[in-house]
């Protein structure tokens, strides 16, 4: 039996491609001078110099234009371009998202998709068809500082309990332990698919490349297996490194109200090993080259490593990037089978090894294909030499939940009898939820940041970008985001439903009043008193600008200097305003110990006096006015600015 398996390890994949045979009727005229070449266009995050000059020389009627973007914004951008018919022939993409299956060709009739590694096209299928053509994928295993071992007279591991072993004794001597939690372990990225994918690649090790484990994979495959009462063991290395201090837990999948926070706490093994504040990190190749770079001690990449004597070594890799083909160029018959062409010329072995050269990506997903070992560290090349390589069998999204479950069993959110059940659950039945969060929602065109308690001391992006959804979704004239609401942070490029969830966690419902100017302007001091603490109650607002001058500690009062419409008129005190803002602050839980003394808006509570008039209860959370925002402006590169609304006057 062969000893690849697959693992998926990866933030990668791509959608879209042209539709087959399209009518004789539909192809547009594309009759050309003779010797005039077809230009097809790719966007990629690699330059491709090496595959754009092979092909071009084995196809000299084709002009290959690669256009390169970073991989952060190229899935919102490409996604734009086909919703307008201005998309790119070609494109590369981290993820296969299936909302765009409809831009995209399916190539399943195609013959070269049968060179490719079933289990890897297979769990990238969209309604059983092959939409993405995978890449090629780097390895992944555990680097090492070879140095602080030959400090520690220590031999290289050969199982996990030889690493907890070469962890303690970094720790007890001090050698290779970061300054802040003393721990000497961490993993090179903490989003869910890459955990996903680490969870299973150490698996694979004991279980998923035995005869049993591949067993158990057909099974699952058709509903007929589950991951209760087989991958109980999955978590046990993470939740032993986690319980004897050699790993941060903080530096893992952080949740609010059982969703994800953005991962950018992770452990930064570019920096930790070569500084040796780590002795041990869980990465690809890339890390390990970075880090070699970086370090003047020597560093080893290892395979994943099994739990016994018995188990296998192995590495994983998992495709780097996903191309697919935008359907609409089927409607160009020429463009159409030049396109074609591309892909056919990628799906051959020359094609891979420029692909390989352009990238540094090691690893083909063709069919016995044969791997350049010089291109690897010494200390793992027999493993791709034996082919002693998993890769994920698992399509994306569950992977991710594998990858979020497991984490929180790992760090005793949950039990792991839970995990296993919420796994089997997802994997059997679905959820629109898990989609959502998976899916990509629009793009930001720079960091929107949530730091150091700033949406509760001043203005920020994120804060702007929140109360200007919840105005809009609502049609209010003002909107009131208590800052204490916001959780998280979006970064430049592409958002995902989760990070939408994380940036709005709670389950607060937005409520629209009437409100006089005078008592708008009595919420607003509010909202101010306690910066020195700070405190959630500070409001960031749409529709509204004001300046105030704040408290030094709890003995003062911060004093409301000016309050004005976004045009710069002043709000008079008998202005009627229609004004949204959450149930939190409209009393749903009383004041007593919730609402932040907003008890001048109350509309819900029946102990406190109204003074407004309540209009709407929406029934909608500020999350789900954030979620209806990016959906009206899907089209858009999302902007939020620093406009003055808010000014701290020293």
């Amino acid at each position: 039996m062969k000893k690849i398996i697959a693992i998926t390890l990866s933030l990668v994949l791509s959608m879209g491609l042209l539709t087959g045979c399209a009518n004789s009727s539909e192809i547009a005229d594309s009759s050309k001078p003779e010797g005039e070449k077809t230009v097809i266009s790719l966007v990629s995050t690699y330059k491709l110099p090496e595959f754009e000059a092979a092909l071009e020389a084995a196809h000299p009627e084709i002009d290959l234009q690669v256009e390169t973007m970073a991989l952060g914004p190229i899935y919102g951008e490409v996604t734009r371009r086909l919703r307008n018919d201005h998309g790119p022939d070609l494109f590369t993409t981290s993820l296969p998202f299936s909302e765009l299956a409809d831009h995209t060709y399916d190539l399943s009739a195609e013959e070269f998709v049968e060179r490719y590694q079933s289990a890897i096209t297979k769990s990238t299928m969209i309604n059983g068809e092959n939409h993405y053509l995978p890449l090629p994928g780097g390895y992944y295993g555990y680097i090492i500082n070879k140095t602080i071992l030959d400090e520690l007279n220590l031999d290289l591991p050969e199982t996990t309990a030889d690493l907890l072993d070469i962890l303690q004794a970094s720790k007890e001597a001090g050698l290779g332990v970061s300054d802040d939690t003393a721990c000497g372990f961490g993993l090179s990225d903490v989003g869910a698919t890459y955990l996903g994918a680490y969870f299973t690649a150490n698996f694979a090790t004991d279980f998923l490349s035995t005869a049993d484990g591949a067993r158990w994979i057909s099974e699952l495959d058709v509903k007929q297996a589950s991951f209760t009462g087989n991958w109980e063991h999955s978590v046990d290395f993470i939740r032993e490194c986690i319980d004897r201090g050699f790993l941060d837990a903080n530096r893992m999948i952080v949740f609010y109200n059982g969703h994800f926070e953005t991962s950018y706490n992770a452990f930064k093994a570019d920096e930790y090993l070569p500084r040796r504040k780590a002795v041990l990190t869980f990465g690809n190749l890339e890390a390990y080259n970075t880090i070699c770079e970086k370090s003047e001690d020597e560093m080893l990449m290892l395979p994943c490593l099994p739990d016994t004597e018995n188990g296998n070594k192995m590495l994983s890799t998992v495709s780097n990037e996903y191309i697919a083909l935008n359907h609409a160029v089927e409607k160009d018959e020429t463009k159409f089978n030049a396109a074609i062409t591309v892909l056919e010329y990628l799906s051959t072995e020359e094609g891979q090894s420029m692909w390989i050269k352009d990238t540094s990506c090691p690893h083909s997903f063709l069919n016995d294909y044969s791997i350049d070992l010089s291109m690897l560290p010494e200390s793992i090349r027999s493993y791709a030499e034996k082919d002693m390589i998993f890769s994920n069998p698992f399509p994306t999204n569950l992977l991710s939940y594998i990858g979020k479950n497991l984490t929180e069993a790992a760090k005793g959110t949950i039990t792991v009898e839970e995990a296993m059940s919420l796994i089997d659950d997802y994997n059997i039945n679905g959820s629109e939820e898990v989609e959502y969060d998976l899916s990509i929602v629009g793009s930001v065109a720079e960091d929107m940041l949530y730091e150091n308690n700033n949406t509760r001391l001043m203005e920020t992006k994120v804060g702007n970008l929140v109360a200007d959804a919840v105005c809009e979704t609502t049609g209010a004239d003002v909107a009131l985001v208590n800052g204490g609401s916001i959780r998280s942070s979006f970064y430049a490029g592409d958002v995902t439903g989760q990070d939408v969830s994380a940036v709005c966690p709670y389950n607060n419902r937005l409520v629209v009043a009437e409100v006089d100017g005078a008592t708008l302007r009595e919420a607003i001091t509010n909202g101010i008193q306690k910066t020195w603490k700070p405190a959630g109650q500070f409001l960031q607002v749409s529709g509204l600008k004001y300046s105030f001058k704040p408290a030094a500690d709890e003995t003062e009062t911060a004093e409301l200097v000016s309050l004005t419409y976004s045009d710069g008129t002043e709000v008079k005190n008998d202005d009627l305003l229609k004004v949204v803002y959450t149930d939190y602050i409209g009393g749903v839980n009383g004041y007593i110990d919730s609402g932040d003394g907003f008890t001048m808006l109350n509309v819900l509570d029946p102990n406190t006096p109204v003074k407004v008039k309540l209009l709407e209860e929406t029934g909608i959370t500020y999350g789900d006015a954030l979620k209806t925002y990016f959906e009206n402006h899907k089209d858009e590169v999302i902007k939020s600015e620093l406009e003055g609304r808010i000014e701290v006057i020293d």
